[in-house]
């Protein structure tokens, strides 16, 4: 195992600590960071919430939430109290100016001197409010940085205008806008759209990667009317089966008829030199068939086949990076059946499982970025002009699909998503890969 790189102690803040993202990644990320021994004994974890409760209330529902969200897990008890002990819990409304911000001003009191950290588990539109609020209750240091959650806004305008409130208060370098998929370990070994289509940069300082994911969402070509018609495909779950259990359509659960998607497909294209002539297809959604993440980069068909049809149906080299629910690599092959009876092909992978490469545990991606801000390493997190950027060719589809009334297709809880989406790459004599 690779020697652990060692940090100098901090205090950590969540806002929002009673709620589902602290209970349920970022507590457990920093309990398995401390049980590796990558937090310092001098560190403080601090929870800040609404919500009345004590201290020791506080820890109890962390170890309970803990052992309700990772079930059979080996608990270490000493391990688990030791850490604890780190824990404290200051009752505040951050959106209150006037709130109990003294309150936290006296549990980080005397620590001027260690790295601070803020991590906003809130709601976007608070972000501007609650960075001015840290800085008028005179707790930020001279090395403090505030994690900021994505999506940062709902459309350009109010990303721009959520960067703007807190760029009053904190500079860009002391802003980390986290993207969880940007911690994945098989993401980390590719150093997603931008990722796998970004330059080579000259280093991997943070700036010069991020300057080259800049350029990509610059280069993505933008939709109108007609190719949002040809190139994008809109859907919206209704009733059927997930997991072997009937699930209820969208509609129901919302209580009333809605034109919101709950699917998308797109083919996107890069207008630069590399990619020219290359799509790429994206694919989302809710209540699908399985819950994955993949990233799958096909190659092109040889020039010649120097096999028959006899032999099987040639299947195109395709590289499958997993980033969940089990990180790996598999590239897709055509190989010869052994045994004799002729030239026979079969269509297997090359294999690369973490969990069953690697035996001792790696941090996922919550962890590796925590870890990140702590370090202040700015590499996996999101500029501001990368948000926006992104939000700018957003937008374009959002108003492409108002504007030329894109239909939403239907397509059964438990399914791929619409046949529409299939239809769309089939035109194109493509299929989307379906890895298991």
């Amino acid at each position: 195992m690779s020697k652990l790189v060692p940090v100098d102690p901090f205090d950590c803040v969540v806002f929002g600590a009673t709620g589902d993202l602290s209970l349920r990644k970022l507590m457990p990320s920093l309990y398995h960071r401390w049980n590796d021994g990558q937090i310092p004994e001098k560190s403080r974890i601090i929870g800040a919430a609404r919500q009345s409760l004590s201290t020791a209330e506080f820890r109890t529902m962390i170890r309970t939430k803990y052992e309700e969200f990772f079930p059979g897990e080996k608990i270490d008890a000493a391990k688990w109290a030791s850490f604890l002990e780190r824990v404290s819990y200051c009752e505040l409304d951050v959106a209150d100016a006037k709130g109990n911000w003294k309150g936290l001003g006296e549990l980080l009191d005397g620590a001027n001197g260690k790295k601070r950290m803020f991590y906003f588990a809130l709601p976007p539109s608070l972000y501007g409010d609650v960075a001015a609020n840290i800085v008028a209750a005179g707790l930020k240091t001279a090395d403090t940085r505030i994690v900021l959650e994505k999506p940062i806004g709902t459309d350009l305008d109010s990303a721009r205008a959520i960067n703007d409130a807190v760029g009053k208060t904190f500079d860009e370098t002391e802003v980390f806008r986290i993207d969880h998929y940007l911690g994945k370990e098989t993401v980390q070994n590719l150093l997603l759209l931008c990722l796998v289509a970004m330059e080579p940069p000259l280093d991997l300082g943070a700036d010069t990667v991020r300057d080259e994911k800049i350029k990509v969402l610059k280069a993505l070509r933008p939709f109108t009317a007609e190719t949002a018609r040809e190139y994008s495909v809109r859907g919206q779950y209704k009733a059927g089966v997930v997991d072997g259990k009937s699930a209820p359509a969208y509609a129901e659960e919302l209580g009333k008829a809605s034109e919101t998607e709950t699917f998308v497909a797109l083919k996107a294209h890069i207008d630069n030199w590399r990619w020219a002539g290359v799509p790429f297809y994206l694919r989302t959604g809710k209540r699908m068939s399985g819950r994955r993440s993949d990233i799958v980069i096909q190659f092109k068909e040889v020039a010649h086949a120097v096999v028959g049809p006899e032999a099987g149906r040639l299947q195109p080299t395709r590289l499958v990076i997993r980033l969940q629910p089990d990180e790996g690599m598999k590239l897709m092959l055509m190989t010869k059946e052994p045994g004799p009876g002729g030239l026979r092909l079969r269509y297997v992978p090359l294999n690369l499982s973490y969990a069953e490469t690697f035996t001792e545990r790696y941090p996922d991606a919550y962890e590796r970025l925590l870890m990140a801000v702590v370090r202040g390493d700015l590499a996996l997190f999101m500029r501001r002009d990368e948000v926006e950027a992104a939000w700018r060719w957003v937008d374009g589809i959002l108003e492409a699909w108002a504007n030329d009334g894109v239909k939403t297709y239907p397509y059964a809880a438990g399914s791929d998503g619409p046949p529409q989406a299939a239809l769309m790459v089939d035109r194109d004599e493509r299929e989307w890969f379906d890895s298991v």
